[in-house]
Order: structure tokens, then C-alpha cells, then sequence
């Protein structure tokens, strides 16, 4: 029977594994938005991912102190599922597929967006370096070249 340490830990991997699914819903929205080529979609979904990142980074820490808590510090989880009540390996074996395979997709997603914001940005600036950007710094410098091109157009515009 799992103690109290552990089923704070094993309730936190729930809620972990429910983030993880949000999460995918918005990479999916962040590679929509970089192929509808609309700035407001495109800003809100950076604004996203630089949010989920943060909350990422807390899950890690309350996740890492859980795990010590529980008796479980330093373990794969599938050591964890090992080590655990016989009554919960089964539950656990189970978030563990969901959570790789949210990350997986997540993975997938996060790379074919960074693939779409590269080539928009080199279709704006074949110049562009692009070696080593991350994903935000792709997307804030595909959303400034975009402004700066769609300002060169406003002379044309401009009633006199």
C-alpha cells in the first residue's frame, strides 16, 4: 500500500501527465499558427510555449522534491514503477505510456514548427543565420521580419 509521500508523487504524475497533453494541444497550435502566416496567432503561441516552458520547469522541481520525499529520489520513472506498491505498477506502467507518448508528440510537433518558422524566415531574409536560434528566437525574429516588411509596404498605403 503506497504511503502518503507516494501518493502525492503519483497523484502529481497525473496532474504532470494532464499538462503534458495540454502542452501538445498547443505545440499543434504553435505549428498551425506559424502555417497561417497570422501574427496574432503566431505571437500568442510563442507567448504560449515561453509560458509552458516556465510551468515545465516548476513540474521539474515539484516533481524532483516528490520523488525524494517518497523514497523514490534518483530513479528512472521505471525504476520508480519497479520500487512501488504491486497495486500501483500497473496505473504507473500505464502514465508512463502516456507520458512518453505525449513527449514524443510534443518532440515531433516542436521540431516541424521550428522547421516552418526557418524557412519563413529565410523566405523573408535568405540571408538570415540561423544556426543554433532556439524556437522563441526563431518566432520573435520571423514576427520582427514581418512587421519590418509589412512597414516597407505602408509608404505605398499612405493617403496624402
Amino acid at each position: 500500500m503506497a504511503d502518503k509521500y507516494e501518493e502525492e508523487l503519483f497523484s502529481f504524475l497525473e496532474d504532470y501527465a494532464d499538462f503534458l497533453a495540454h502542452m501538445v494541444r498547443d505545440e499543434q497550435e504553435k505549428l498551425s499558427s506559424l502555417l497561417s502566416n497570422s501574427l496574432p496567432r503566431i505571437e500568442a503561441a510563442i507567448a504560449t510555449a515561453q509560458a509552458n516552458s516556465k510551468q515545465m520547469e516548476n513540474f521539474e522541481l515539484s516533481r524532483s522534491r516528490l520523488q525524494e520525499q517518497a523514497g523514490y529520489g534518483g530513479m528512472t520513472f521505471s525504476e520508480m514503477i519497479e520500487n512501488a506498491p504491486e497495486e500501483e505498477q500497473q496505473s504507473l506502467q500505464a502514465l508512463l505510456i502516456r507520458i512518453q507518448n505525449y513527449v514524443e508528440t510534443i518532440q515531433y510537433s516542436n521540431t516541424k514548427a521550428m522547421k516552418v518558422a526557418r524557412t519563413n524566415l529565410l523566405t523573408i531574409n535568405p540571408e538570415a543565420d540561423l544556426s543554433g536560434m532556439s524556437p522563441a528566437a526563431a518566432g520573435s525574429a520571423y514576427m520582427k521580419n514581418r512587421e519590418r516588411r509589412s512597414d516597407e509596404g505602408a509608404v505605398l498605403r499612405t493617403k496624402i
